[in-house]
């Protein structure tokens, strides 16, 4: 990790998913000074039993804060935000923000037309109470249809940086073929690291479904409170 106090934004994920939120926020907030952290010693996370996400995602963050004292924390990571969001919450109450990310399923909710949902993530969020919890509650209503692709994490982790548009598409075919067969007519994009990928799927789709992240969400919270804090 290299040295850089008290920025105002801190990106942490445990590999390459959050970068496109690091991007992102960029565009919007080029003054604003950031650094984005990966754990990519102990990627991945969501393979990972919730005891040993919890234990490493605070000791993750810990180790943020004490290289860097950022002023916000965005958890660009929709496994830790879901298996250890309320430990971090607790156990950092000092800093000013944590943006937690987390599938944006409300709103999945509000554009599907046929009320059939798919949510490709990790192992560990697919298998999170919360999820559990949408998934069982809200069986009358819709249905979520998940699909965690761990082998589509580890392509984008380890291989995304100088493939080939043809070989993307080649990493996200079981992925759409799976959606368009089940008859989800919106997939959320539940683990950050499907962003890279998020132009592939939406050309893949071929208009079968539509393609939803919580990115911007996150951004524009961040947004709000960066410009909050310049005016105060």
């Amino acid at each position: 990790m290299e040295k850089n106090l008290y920025p105002d934004f801190a990106i942490c994920d445990s590999g390459l998913g959050g970068y496109p939120f690091y991007k992102a926020l960029k565009e919007r907030l080029p003054d604003a000074s950031i650094v984005y952290v990966s754990d990519t010693e102990n990627f991945p996370y969501g393979n990972k039993s919730y005891g040993e996400i919890v234990d490493l995602s605070l000791a993750f963050i810990s180790k943020v804060e004490k290289q860097y004292y950022p002023k916000n924390m965005i958890i660009a990571c929709n496994t830790i935000s879901i298996t250890a969001g309320q430990m971090i919450l607790g156990t950092f109450q000092y800093w000013n923000n944590i943006i937690l990310t987390l599938p944006p399923i409300k709103q999945a909710v509000s554009i599907s037309q046929n009320k059939r949902i798919g949510l490709l993530a990790t192992n560990a969020t697919i298998e999170s109470q919360l999820i559990q919890n949408f998934i069982n509650f809200h069986s009358d209503e819709y249905a979520i249809i998940p699909r965690a692709d761990s082998n589509l994490i580890s392509f984008i982790q380890n291989n995304y940086r100088g493939s080939t548009l043809e070989e993307r598409m080649e990493a996200i075919k079981p992925a759409v073929k799976f959606f368009k067969s089940t008859g989800c007519d919106v997939v959320i994009l539940g683990c950050t690291h499907f962003l890279n990928l998020k132009d592939e799927f939406i050309k893949s789709s071929e208009n079968a479904f539509k393609v939803i992240d919580s990115m911007e969400n996150v951004i524009n919270l961040a947004v709000r409170i960066y410009n909050r804090e310049k005016k105060n």
